[in-house]
């Protein structure tokens, strides 16, 4: 009987070893993220005046893949804004904001994702010291260490700008 006691309590300390769960590397391993990226982005309404506003973009983010799922990060764009109407010249601009990326891994290489910035824009040149509101979205595509992503962005709250957007990057 101590033996059949014995036998069953080794075999139970044996299972409860064995069976330890294990986290997945992709729960358990965050990691930095740098993006360097190019853009272009169009608007079609400025202060409630429709027209054309073109803009360069040229920006960084840099942030914490959380997951393979999951990437979190502070982004700033600077932009040139070339306004195509009459005495107005060449004109600068940056936004600060937090990016959110949700991803879907399909194969170790390649993820599609939905990206979201939330943050400020600032005119510099003018100078307008006042920030407005800055807010985009879009879908986007990463290949190895390129990426593409296009989406709405919306500058300034009430009848701000409302512009699409194409970037163009890569990670290091």
């Amino acid at each position: 009987m101590l033996m059949k006691k014995l036998l069953l309590a080794a075999v139970a300390a044996f299972t409860i070893t064995q069976a330890q769960a294990q986290v997945p590397k992709w729960e358990t391993d965050p990691h930095y993220v740098g993006e360097f990226t190019l853009g272009y982005g169009t608007t079609n309404k400025y202060n409630g005046i429709n027209f054309y506003n073109g803009r360069a973009l040229i920006g960084m983010v840099h942030g914490v893949q959380v997951s393979q799922y999951l990437q979190v990060g502070v982004g700033m764009d600077v932009g040139l804004k070339t306004h195509y109407y009459k005495g107005h010249g060449m004109r600068m601009m940056f936004d600060v904001y937090a990016d959110i990326r949700g991803m879907y891994p399909v194969t170790k290489d390649f993820s599609p994702f939905i990206d979201m910035g939330y943050g400020v824009y600032y005119e510099a040149m003018p100078w307008n010291n006042k920030g407005a509101f800055f807010f985009q979205f879009g879908p986007g595509l990463r290949y190895k260490k390129l990426h593409y992503s296009f989406g709405l962005q919306k500058l300034g709250k009430g009848k701000g700008t409302n512009t699409f957007y194409t970037k163009l990057g890569f990670y290091f």
